[in-house]
């Protein structure tokens, strides 16, 4: 499950030609779901492009940072990956702090999607949330989108539900875009990551110690 918790700060970013003003739009997401499901792989796929084709087992919750350039301005992510689903106390304090979760589960494992639909019930009224049925891309798939949604229909219809698969990217950002959409702007859209641009200052010096 992946959390948000929402503040804002504003930098200066220095450009060759002066100083323009970014907003940096911080926020909590908390990623859940039982063992195996993927949620470390996906956030190593998403941090540095490589797919992990061993399982990372996480015993314990870790926090990392992805940074989303947006046309709303830079989203910096504070992710927390949950690995323990069956601590209900834990879970809903962390909720408080959080802005938006991510749910994910197995969709080659029936008893991770039902542990995915006792977390969305759990949480539902506390947080924001999207559901994703990792490795859609394996032929051994128990569980099709139908009975998800099926299900989260009579929890609460507003829930969004995505097939992902980490290794294949497909519906890759999906999840984050969604999130951050509901935290900023529906019409929020990513963007690639602008050239980082040299200050006139740095050639200038440069030029100074070049030999005549």
């Amino acid at each position: 499950m992946i959390l948000f918790s929402a503040y804002f700060l504003s930098y200066l970013i220095a450009y060759s030609s002066g100083y323009i003003l970014q907003l940096i739009m911080n926020y909590n997401l908390a990623i859940i779901g039982g063992s195996g499901v993927g949620k470390s792989i996906f956030i190593h796929r998403h941090k540095s492009g490589e797919f992990i084709k061993h399982h990372i087992l996480t015993t314990e919750k870790i926090q990392t940072n992805i940074t989303f350039h947006t046309t709303h301005g830079i989203a910096e992510v504070h992710i927390h990956e949950i690995p323990d689903t069956t601590n209900s106390e834990q879970i809903m304090a962390l909720m408080d702090h959080m802005d938006a979760v991510i749910i994910m589960f197995d969709v080659t494992s029936m008893s991770s999607c039902l542990t995915a639909i006792d977390l969305t019930k759990l949480i539902s009224k506390k947080c924001y949330i999207v559901v994703c049925g990792n490795k859609c891309d394996i032929p051994q798939r128990k569980v099709m989108a139908k009975d998800i949604t099926r299900n989260l229909f009579f929890i609460v219809q507003k829930i969004k539900y995505y097939d992902i698969s980490a290794r294949s990217n497909y519906n890759f950002e999906k999840p984050f875009l969604v999130c951050l959409q509901h935290c900023i702007s529906p019409d929020l859209a990513f963007i690639e990551a602008p050239p980082i641009i040299p200050a006139v200052r740095d050639i200038e010096i440069l030029q100074d110690i070049s030999p005549e």
